[in-house]
């Protein structure tokens, strides 16, 4: 279900990194929110080292770890990502901030 979910984003922004976000987007599953602007270090960790594992540089990994924070709460991630186990699709909101990362954090 989460390769088809990761399929259909890719598809539509086709974007080379697009992956690395979406898989960290999907790694939320069974952690818990906190409250503050920083993730905690088990969700940090899990973002960068699977964006990593896709083929991305520390650099870029650590600039989309950054963006993310600065768009969404641990909070909302883990609620964008009940929302696509949910219905099966991508939300809307998290698209656009995967697109703003990719612009911004270029290899």
């Amino acid at each position: 279900m989460y390769q088809d979910i990761l399929n259909r984003a890719r598809a539509s922004l086709s974007l080379r990194h697009l992956n690395c976000s979406g898989l960290a987007l999907l790694l939320l599953l069974g952690l818990s929110a906190c409250s503050g602007k920083s993730y905690d270090s088990q969700l940090s960790g899990n973002i960068v080292n699977s964006c990593q594992a896709q083929g991305s540089s520390k650099h870029y990994c650590q600039c989309a770890l950054e963006r993310m924070q600065e768009a969404h709460s641990q909070e909302e991630l883990i609620q964008l990502e009940q929302e696509t186990r949910i219905t099966g699709r991508f939300p809307e909101s998290l698209g656009k901030t995967m697109l703003q990362i990719s612009l911004q954090c270029k290899q």
